[in-house]
């Protein structure tokens, strides 16, 4: 009686159980004691634990956003096997049993936090093209010094551009930057997501742009594999602990306080002593927690072709 099964005629539900271990395939199946029941629906009373009320309520947002990526991709006549596996999915619920997954996925939800790819040196045309794409975008826009303390360095020093509306930030620079790690890819994708939402709840939700040290040469090392060692520069001065942050607060500060911010960085890479790549467009968004939404995504791999 647990799943698959429904009562002709029946209007009164009472489930005492709660949403066992959270998996969504199955909480799904359960959710058939509504079945077929459109013609009387206004009759129909379920009665639930407050735990599965809500893993209920969390999953039709989920269903919900799937049905909207679907119709979108039937819309655009796009081929299903180019669908983007991303959801939105509370942390509380698993998409199905992990045995039955064949292909790893990420989960995540950026909330007052940053997104920053890892995977750095690319190959000559994936560079070439995100400096066409970055240069592009930045010359659309009226850039002006950040404010902060006189006593800052070059390197502490940006341009800024505030008010640009998200969409074309996204349409116009975060979508056709390409990336080259599977895990950046991956989380990217989620970042998307998330941004996408809040488009969809207010299509002229602004960003704030930053172009870093604009006057001073940055380099960051790479490992073996290109990854950056690290992208931010920390605050200054680092001591005495009361003056830490006084005269430039980090990188990981200099955001808008409550609207989506992206960085762009140029550097030069290094892999030990010597220089690797010049003029390199990194790119990093930071995203408020009004607009935290908790994602997953799965990458399936291309499909041979015969």
């Amino acid at each position: 009686m647990d799943r698959g099964f429904t009562v002709e005629g029946l209007t009164v539900t009472y489930m005492p159980r709660g949403p066992g271990t959270g998996q969504a395939d199955t909480l799904q199946q359960r959710a058939r004691f509504f079945g077929y029941k459109r013609p009387y629906l206004g009759y129909c009373r379920i009665y639930l634990e407050q735990d599965a009320l809500v893993a209920f309520e969390e999953y039709v947002a989920h269903e919900e956003d799937m049905r909207r990526q679907l119709q979108a991709v039937r819309d655009a006549g796009t081929p299903l096997s180019e669908w983007k596996r991303a959801f939105i999915l509370s942390p509380a619920l698993q998409p199905c049993r992990a045995n039955v997954v064949q292909y790893n996925y990420a989960r995540g939800r950026y909330s007052n936090d940053w997104y920053m790819p890892r995977g750095a040196l690319a190959p000559a045309d994936i560079l070439r093209d995100n400096r066409s794409v970055v240069q592009r975008f930045l010359g659309t826009l009226t850039l002006r010094p950040d404010a902060g303390s006189d006593d800052r360095e070059l390197a502490q020093r940006h341009e800024m551009a505030a008010d640009v509306p998200l969409r074309r930030a996204l349409e116009e620079l975060l979508i056709p930057y390409r990336l080259i790690d599977a895990n950046d890819s991956q989380e990217r994708t989620g970042l998307l997501l998330q941004l996408s939402r809040a488009l969809e709840g207010v299509p002229g939700e602004l960003c704030t742009i930053y172009r870093m040290s604009p006057a001073y040469k940055r380099e960051r090392g790479v490992d073996a594999n290109g990854r950056l060692k690290y992208l931010f520069q920390g605050a200054f001065p680092v001591s005495p602990l009361s003056r830490r942050g006084s005269i430039y607060p980090g990188d990981k500060e200099i955001h808008a306080a409550d609207r989506v911010s992206i960085q762009v960085h140029w550097l030069a890479l290094t892999e030990g002593d010597a220089v690797v790549a010049n003029e390199v467009p990194v790119l990093a968004v930071w995203v408020p927690a009004r607009l935290g939404v908790d994602w997953l995504v799965q990458e399936q791999p291309p499909l041979a072709h015969a």
